[in-house]
């Protein structure tokens, strides 16, 4: 529709995530397939914090408490969510290292980008294709996430800052 009005419409990513958290409903925890594949949807679609929370709870209400590995599956699509909104086509870890790979449109500013990496050459690097790249404070995954939560928000180009669903409990 904005585009039938001559607006500008953001172009849409789907990030790939690879974090080798292990994230998914276990068969014990939803035996039918049809009703795993219900949520992964209905958890791919979220697009607020609040819807999380309310998805969360209906599956706690209707299959008990949560697995670890479920709500490690609740972290990384509320990341996704996020990467989408700052246009992230890709986040990896590598040697110990994290990668983030933008879209062109990506939100983020690029002087605040650079001045973050002047006053920290030796955590963060960018590389000539355009892939933010750091060492991060821990290597357990949930600092990992939470790391760079406030990284993109450090770099995001927009004053106002979207809402968080996932705050860490504690460092691991």
């Amino acid at each position: 529709m904005r585009e039938l009005r001559g607006e500008a419409v953001a172009p849409e990513v789907e990030p790939e995530i690879r974090l080798g958290i292990p994230a998914y409903f276990p068969e014990e925890y939803i035996p039918d397939a049809n009703q795993r594949l219900y949520f992964y949807k209905s958890l791919a679609s979220l697009r607020t914090p609040m819807e999380l929370e309310e998805l969360k709870q209906e599956i706690k209400d209707r299959f008990g408490p949560t697995p670890s590995v479920v709500e490690h599956l609740f972290l990384v699509m509320d990341l996704r969510r996020l990467l989408k909104d700052f246009l992230v086509q890709q986040i990896s870890v590598s040697e110990g290292r994290v990668l983030l790979f933008f879209h062109p449109e990506s939100p983020v500013k690029v002087e605040k980008l650079v001045e973050l990496i002047k006053k920290q050459k030796n955590k963060f690097r960018l590389a000539a294709d355009g892939r933010l790249s750091f060492t991060p404070q821990h290597q357990e995954w949930e600092a990992i996430i939470a790391e760079v939560i406030q990284l993109l928000h450090t770099i995001r180009e927009t004053a106002p800052q979207p809402q968080l669903g996932f705050e860490p409990t504690q460092s691991l």
